[in-house]
């Protein structure tokens, strides 16, 4: 009982509008330059969780940097199914540390499964049909390129989406490229997020009126906005490192 309420207490009760604005998002594929700690994987685990309840055949494979990271998806995924009213929920019939499988019956009284799917980098194959691919953190994978090509296939058939979404890693690679030439990868939206999109890393002053903060922010230095708007978290860590790594670590700059 302690553990599921710890689980439970790690669910926030709300989605931030960045997240809503991804999930919401319904091109085959999309991108996203994200500042740290703005609750990306948080994001994909409630997109792919609420697929599983909603429609009757349906995967997702979250592709994480690390075994870690995979792992935190299911836990997510698992602590928002137990937040859930019995009513509304499909039955938990597989329960790993990186996999969950539902099943659900539909009118005529046959049984449907949905499952979600977590694992480090490596390169997915089959689970076609109504699959959705999410490459957290691609920008820091060793095999970026493979891993891509071999998820695109995937969600060629059925309502599947592929997602990539990372912080910079530099001005190159398969992230960086996707993100700035709109001509050859014209199919992807694209979105931005940065730290003062984040309610987590601003003061009380510009809580107030967070689209001020989105217009104004832009025009300031990153000393500046970062005094102006940020709180204590987000100036610590401002001061704890090199301008240029802060840049690239929050506000989506990488370096030349």
């Amino acid at each position: 009982r302690l553990i599921r309420r710890q689980r439970q207490m790690c669910i926030r009760d709300r989605l931030y509008d960045y997240q809503k604005r991804f999930i919401n998002d319904r091109s085959k594929y999309r991108h996203s330059d994200k500042s740290r700690q703005i609750g990306q994987s948080y994001g994909f685990s409630c997109e792919g969780y609420a697929k599983s309840q909603l429609m009757r055949i349906y995967t997702a494979i979250f592709i994480s940097y690390n075994q870690e990271e995979a792992n935190e998806k299911i836990v997510y995924a698992r602590a928002l199914h137990e937040s859930v009213p019995y009513k509304y929920k499909k039955k938990l019939v597989t329960d790993r540390i990186t996999a969950l499988e539902f099943e659900g019956t539909i009118r005529d009284g046959r049984k449907t499964k949905t499952r979600l799917i977590s694992h480090p980098q490596r390169e997915p194959r089959g689970k076609g049909f109504n699959t959705d691919v999410f490459l957290d953190e691609i920008a820091h994978y060793q095999w970026p390129e493979k891993v891509y090509v071999a998820a695109v296939p995937i969600v060629t058939r059925g309502y599947g989406q592929l997602s990539l979404a990372s912080s910079p890693l530099g001005k190159g690679g398969l992230h960086y490229e996707i993100g700035h030439d709109t001509e050859r990868y014209s199919m992807f939206s694209r979105h931005k997020i940065y730290w003062w999109d984040n309610p987590d890393f601003l003061n009380e002053k510009a809580l107030q009126d967070m689209e001020l903060v989105r217009r104004v922010a832009p025009t300031l230095t990153t000393q500046e906005r970062v005094l102006e708007f940020g709180n204590d978290s987000i100036i610590q860590a401002f001061y704890s490192m090199t301008e240029e790594d802060f840049q690239q670590e929050y506000e989506i700059t990488p370096f030349d």
